[in-house]
């Protein structure tokens, strides 16, 4: 038995009209060096098709990109470095996380 207002199409619209939420990204473990990681902590009602981390520089000069592995908790995301970033003053790093029906959010946050 379901509750009433459950229907498919009220589930759709309820994923569709709420974005997606990225609670933390976590660079403790990035040095800049290739293969460490950076965590992204996201959230949705119904689940992602992506979480997108990019990296810049100071200078806002993009460093790299790429996809994040879902980790087996279901909200965390791991991306692994895949260029070395020798000057991390500066660095920001930004997760994008995108829904099934496109809602995207971002977050950014700079490592002084």
């Amino acid at each position: 038995m379901h509750k009433p207002g459950t229907s498919a199409y009220n589930l759709a619209l309820a994923d569709y009209c709420k974005a997606p939420e990225i609670s933390l990204i976590d660079a403790d473990n990035y040095q800049g060096q290739i293969g460490e990681q950076i965590r992204v902590r996201a959230i949705d009602n119904f689940g992602f098709t992506e979480v997108k981390v990019s990296i810049y520089d100071a200078a806002d000069l993009l460093v790299e990109s790429g996809l994040a592995i879902q980790s087996a908790n279901s909200v965390d995301w791991i991306y692994h470095a895949t260029t070395l970033n020798s000057n991390l003053a500066g660095t920001k790093i930004t997760a994008q996380a995108k829904d099934t029906p496109g809602n995207t959010t971002l977050k950014t946050i700079t490592i002084i």
